[in-house]
């Protein structure tokens, strides 16, 4: 069923918005309220003894000896460096690990999109690269563009039973994504988030796991491709054999998606409204400074939290800094998964007749206050693939 013109409109219109309102809560209220200014005059090209706020030392300033490819790593290791070495209250530490997973769920509906058959060789396919640039760039800007891109070249927009083939993802790649998402987003950040300097983790293993892990865009297409080639099966199943192992293997991943959205979500939550007397003392500092506003709630970026005196000169402390760059994530990755979920609700719409928007809408907020935007836009993709299965199993059972 091919979507109406006034519904693609409305969605690219939307996923616009996104981007626009994400610049401007990353970029705007970067500039405005201090942090790119102390970015810049402590390990920024303009600083002539560079260092990392709150880092640990010794400083690592070289990572692949190409001083272009260096900055720009300086910069974006000291966002995080900021946020896990920084001074930091209980909500910011527990809003950080909600937002990366809700990162890393809504970069795996993108990296599943590209594993399908019908983008096989587009542009679209290519997320490893779009990755790359997300983590340059934002993610909030980034993904929304990239999403208009797969809405007008992409096959699987309007793609319905009759052309179930091109909606397929290989079974071997649906089942080893839960390891190369592990291997190549969560090992790095858990491992960078560890205390440095230690017996376990020195200054430079710190920077380095920090380094790698901005590289996981194009380490989990690595890796993935790496067990392709050591299961090499996979290559000559043919597609009317594996079908049905195809769609299970799906399954799988939609629900790893969905149940990291929802942990992150509900676990967050939990912590934001537990009663301090149900808390275990060792956390109970922790929950203590965390509530529905300080968790899910960004503050305008209009009038943010501002540091004061970041000039160049006295180096500067990091006092007030962590919250800043809990600012500039949220308004990342709330953005980001909003254009994410707009994208869902179109797909949802071209593939399941019948659905109106007003009858999607429960569906959609119940999911939204479960799991966030990322759980939402899963729901719909499952359920818009099984749509798109539907008269290949009908057969089946007849």
């Amino acid at each position: 069923m091919a979507p109406s013109k006034s519904a693609l409109a409305l969605t690219v219109a939307g996923l616009l918005a996104c981007a626009g309102m994400g610049a401007y809560g990353t970029f705007g209220a970067g500039f405005n309220n201090g942090l790119f200014a102390a970015i810049e005059n402590s390990v920024g090209h303009a600083q002539p003894d560079p260092y990392f706020i709150s880092g640990p030392k010794p400083y690592r300033l070289v990572y692949t000896g190409f001083e272009p490819f260096d900055r720009q790593l300086r910069t974006l290791i000291s966002f995080f460096v900021l946020l896990i070495d920084g001074p930091k209250t209980g909500d910011v530490v527990l809003v950080y690990w909600y937002l990366m997973a809700q990162f890393c769920a809504g970069w795996s509906l993108l990296f599943l999109e590209g594993m399908r058959r019908g983008n096989a060789d587009r542009a679209v396919s290519w997320t490893g690269v779009m990755g790359l640039i997300f983590q340059n760039i934002t993610y909030t800007i980034t993904v929304p563009l990239y999403l208009v891109l797969h809405l007008f070249t992409s096959p699987l927009v309007a793609v319905g039973p009759a052309t179930s083939d091109l909606a397929a993802v290989d079974a071997i790649d649906s089942m080893t994504f839960p390891i190369t998402s592990l291997a190549a987003f969560w090992g790095p950040a858990v491992l960078m988030a560890l205390p440095s300097p230690s017996a376990r983790v020195s200054a430079a293993m710190h920077y380095s796991w920090n380094a790698l892990w901005q590289a996981f865009p194009a380490t989990q297409g690595l890796y993935r491709g790496v067990l392709k080639l050591a299961i090499p099966q996979a290559h000559d199943a043919g597609i009317p054999q594996s079908r049905r192992l195809n769609r299970q293997a799906l399954g799988y991943v939609y629900g790893f998606v969905a149940l990291l959205a929802a942990a992150s979500h509900l676990g967050l939550l939990a912590a934001a409204l537990a009663p301090a007397s149900l808390v275990p003392a060792e956390y109970g500092a922790l929950v203590a400074e965390v509530d529905l506003l300080s968790a899910f709630v960004p503050r305008w970026p209009g009038s943010p939290p501002a540091v004061a005196d970041v000039g160049a000169g006295a180096r500067i402390t990091g006092a007030g800094l962590p919250e800043l760059v809990k600012l500039f994530l949220q308004w990342d990755i709330y953005c980001g998964g909003a254009a994410i979920l707009i994208w869902a609700v179109y797909l949802h719409g071209a593939a399941v007749p019948g659905r109106s928007l007003a009858g999607l809408l429960p569906k959609v907020a119940v999911w939204t206050l479960l799991g966030g935007f990322p759980a939402a836009a899963t729901v719909l993709l499952w359920e818009r693939d099984w749509a798109v299965f539907a008269e290949e199993k009908g057969k089946k059972t007849q």
